[in-house]
């Protein structure tokens, strides 16, 4: 029989972009808000060497991507 509850999955990997480029991933659980995966996002080591400055834009996509345009 089929059991939905066993095909969804409770992580999600997001996309860390840059300007539109691919600066590392996050694991976090499904359906977190924007502000939460903002947070870890800034803190990877590879994304905040590229944020100097505040970003102009972050473009949020729940559970699949988030893209600081600076």
């Amino acid at each position: 029989t089929f059991d939905q509850e066993l095909t969804q999955n409770d992580t999600a990997t997001i996309a860390v972009q840059v300007a539109g480029k691919l600066r590392g991933t996050i694991t976090v659980n499904a359906g977190t808000n924007q502000s939460d995966v903002e947070v870890l996002a800034r803190a990877e080591a590879n994304v905040a060497k590229y944020l100097t400055n505040a970003p102009k834009k972050v473009i949020f996509v729940p559970d699949k991507l988030i893209n600081f345009v600076v």
